[in-house]
């Protein structure tokens, strides 16, 4: 912006508006359009601001955990064609996103077998079908933060998984690529995931939209069931909900804590134990980002994936995070405050056979003495009118969700 031509044309506007000006009224005019400049400046960045880019946590698809770097083209074309065939876009999941194994060692270059029409192609592409694109990078943009971003602006990228995970949150990398993709211009979600993700920083909001909040997920629900190869490093679904406690109140509009992609439909954890990561990555909230093979899914699996009540509460505007009110090795109770005045709870039931789980209004804040109306999220109906407390028989490994309206 050339602030000296801007302020000259509105000084000039002005002059014509108004007539002939005194001195005093010319300086004036000068400082008001000074102010509306810098009010503009204000303006703009505020509407390129994580609020403005991602005021909801973004919904979507993630390549990484079905195809590794197994990836091409055609997959992500295909995958597109399902998220609008399925209805699993007008649900809200409109990122595709391509993780690693799309470029070699340079971030601005695409692997012409994979991708032979390019990546920018590839982008218009998914905006045409309303659809957004997701691209990858590591530790090979360090040091290389301004070309590559503006390569990524070039062709039209709606978000950067920046995965330097080697790189320490302290390191000035994070806060060169936050600033370079502001000043595309574009709004363009920088998810970030660094070395030290439990270090809970202070300036998080300042330098992505969305930060990893653990290491990898894996397809297990807790961690006694890892595999031994893995146990040192990979995150079961209560981990990273035991990792959702200590964040929460981290958590505000355009910045996310990124509970990893979902691992529902990959086979290794039961659909009770699948709704259980579904219900908690909406309760936080997180980012829902799919990992699995949409072309192959079940009616079983998409039912969890499109559960509108759920995920309503995942985007609801008051953006309230979740607390976890109590916790034991057999259950635990969350609560969260919604747009409309109602809360959102939920009971994890951790034990291996089905139990019937409580809570009391006290527990939640409610009144003890006035009644309330319970909705079952997962069973799409109204339960009832109770007073004081409500229980609820839940499966091995699952969860009630339910909304609770005094």
């Amino acid at each position: 912006m050339n602030n000296k031509c801007e302020k000259e044309n509105l000084v000039k506007n002005l002059k014509m508006k108004f007539g002939r000006m005194n001195s005093v009224s010319s300086i004036f005019l000068v400082s008001l359009s000074f102010f509306l400049l810098l009010s503009n400046q204000i303006i703009c960045q505020t509407s390129l601001s994580g609020h403005a880019i991602c005021p909801l946590p973004p919904m979507g698809w993630n390549s990484w955990n079905t195809f590794k770097k197994d990836i091409n083209e055609q997959l992500f074309k295909e995958t597109a064609e399902v998220l609008i065939s399925s209805g699993l876009a007008d649900a809200g999941y409109v990122y595709i996103n391509i993780d690693d194994g799309w470029s070699d060692e340079e971030a601005n270059e695409a692997i012409a077998e994979k991708f032979p029409n390019g990546i920018g192609y590839l982008a218009d592409y998914m905006h045409q079908k309303n659809l957004k694109l997701g691209l990858y990078t590591n530790w090979r943009s360090l040091g290389k933060e301004e070309r590559d971003v503006k390569q990524w602006a070039e062709w039209k990228i709606d978000l950067i998984k920046d995965d330097a995970w080697k790189t320490l949150s302290s390191d000035p990398h994070w806060a060169k690529m936050q600033a370079a993709l502001l000043a595309t211009g574009r709004p363009i979600v920088h998810s970030v995931h660094f070395s030290d993700e439990e270090s809970n920083l202070s300036n998080i909001c300042e330098i992505s939209n969305m930060w990893r909040i653990t290491n990898d997920i894996q397809d297990f629900y807790n961690h006694e069931s890892i595999s031994d190869d893995k146990k040192s490093w990979a995150y079961s679904t209560l981990d990273i909900i035991d990792r959702m406690a200590e964040v929460n109140h981290m958590i505000k509009p355009g910045c996310w804590a990124d509970a990893d992609m979902f691992e529902i439909g990959n086979g290794n954890q039961t659909v009770d134990e699948y709704k259980t990561q579904f219900t908690m990555w909406c309760m936080l909230p997180a980012p829902l980002i799919m990992g699995n093979d949409i072309r192959k899914m079940n009616d079983e699996i998409k039912s969890i994936l499109m559960n509108k009540e759920a995920i309503a509460v995942n985007q609801d505007p008051a953006v309230i995070p979740a607390k976890r009110i109590r916790k034991d090795d057999n259950t635990e109770l969350w609560s969260r405050k919604l747009d409309d005045g109602s809360l959102c709870v939920v009971l994890l039931q951790k034990t291996k056979t089905k139990q019937t789980v409580e809570f009391t209004w006290e527990e939640i804040g409610l009144l003890a003495t006035q009644p309330a109306t319970v909705r079952d999220l997962w069973e799409h109906k109204t339960v009832g009118v109770f007073t004081n407390r409500f229980s609820i028989p839940v499966n091995a490994h699952s969860c009630a969700m339910l909304k609770i309206t005094q």
